[in-house]
């Protein structure tokens, strides 16, 4: 929880010294290709990351070579599909084509691709031992680093200059991870590149059916970057960007109590109704008056990153927020069906999230502007907790009468 909550705050300041320093448009280019890096690396891990945090408990002596083996896939599937991308740029996104204009943008892609995948592995690395603690060194270095090279390179570079400031921290906090962290966990532990089929066939089932759910959960927020700098311009953009960072406060929350109880299953072997009603409640606690206050001071924490954020974001920060409550029931029942092995709901449920946001976004963004996402966001959380909650109430009424 203080991992996701250091992370969201610091992050927070990084991007009011981005909107202050750098052009509305620069941050619309430069959050839609993060975006871009984001679902790439997401594709790339192949869904091996909850894959560590499910087995690697139990792996044993072979943990170094799983590790590895993990990374190295992990490498390979960057690099390829950060390369189909650029090259068809002009196809999928015509809007991030400034990448394909100079080669150390387009090596500097593909790179800090690499490295956003692989810091992702190392958490899940640190999770899976308990060492959340580690997590969070991690990411503190990786946000402090961002947010002292977005100003360096300021006089620099324009949008690239934001997006060379977080790939750059990336690289930073996974040398961090892989060589100096991870050792101390996993003794003897050194990143040598290779893959051990005969380790990695223990996970790729259930990290193939985890894959496509990650994949299908984490596209609404990533896409709809990408569809918005390719529908209304680089400054729209920035506004929903930013707006869609201040809720990602509230939102890591709820994921980072549901990972959490993710990783607590996933070493007791189950998570038990009374462990998500306790978390649940948790959750709660913390996120009303969170929500409340987001509410009535919103247009001004908005006004930090300049008048027109404020006056463009305002609105959609409303239903933003909202959101984070049916968000948080989902994610609960997410990390129940992935610790039990049963990933169909999981995929289903994030299919029609995935579908409602991206497919109502699609036809209501030209009519309505931004506020269009984040009603399609809000609509999308809401029906899939409503049903969650209602099988969830039927299933246990159910065993009470039995």
């Amino acid at each position: 929880m203080l991992n996701s909550a250091v992370t969201a705050l610091l992050g927070f300041v990084f991007w009011i010294l981005a909107a202050r320093l750098y052009t509305a448009e620069a941050v619309g280019l430069a959050s839609a290709a993060l975006s871009a890096v984001s679902l790439l690396s997401g594709i790339a891990a192949v869904g091996l990351g909850m894959g560590l945090v499910r087995y690697s408990p139990d792996a044993g002596g072979d943990a170094k070579k799983l590790i590895n083996s993990v990374f190295t896939t992990n490498v390979i599937l960057a690099i390829i599909i950060a390369a189909v991308f650029i090259i068809g740029l002009d196809i999928w996104s015509p809007g991030l084509i400034f990448i394909r204009e100079q080669p150390l943008y387009l090596l500097l892609f593909i790179i800090f691709t690499v490295a956003t995948g692989l810091t992702g592995m190392a958490q899940y690395s640190f999770i899976a031992r308990k060492r959340s603690d580690f997590a969070l060194i991690q990411s503190c270095i990786f946000m402090i680093s961002k947010i002292i090279l977005v100003v360096l390179l300021a006089q620099i570079f324009a949008a690239f200059g934001i997006f060379s400031a977080v790939g750059i921290g990336y690289m930073i906090a996974v040398s961090l991870g892989i060589f100096i962290l991870l050792p101390r966990i996993v003794k003897g532990y050194f990143p040598l590149p290779g893959i051990r089929i005969n380790l990695l066939k223990g996970i790729i089932k259930f990290s193939s059916f985890n894959y496509v759910a990650d994949i299908i959960a984490t596209a609404p927020a990533l896409v709809l970057s990408i569809m918005i700098v390719n529908m209304l311009g680089p400054e729209q953009t920035a506004y929903f960007f930013i707006t869609w960072s201040i809720a990602g406060l509230l939102y890591a929350i709820g994921s980072s109590t549901s990972l959490s109880i993710f990783a607590e299953g996933s070493n007791n072997g189950q998570i038990t109704p009374g462990h998500m009603w306790q978390s649940l409640k948790f959750i709660l606690i913390l996120l009303i008056p969170a929500i409340i206050l987001m509410i009535l001071l919103g247009d001004k924490l908005l006004l930090i990153f300049g008048k027109e954020y404020s006056e463009e974001g305002t609105r959609l920060l409303m239903m933003l927020t909202l959101t984070a409550l049916p968000l948080s029931i989902n994610s609960i029942y997410f990390s129940k069906k992935k610790v039990e092995k049963d990933m169909k709901p999981v995929i289903l449920f994030s299919g029609l999230i995935a579908a409602l946001t991206l497919g109502l976004s699609y036809l209501l963004l030209p009519q309505f502007g931004l506020i269009a996402a984040g009603a399609a966001w809000l609509a999308s959380q809401a029906i899939t907790a409503m049903i969650i909650l209602v099988i969830f109430i039927r299933n246990r009424t159910l065993k009470r009468n039995i």
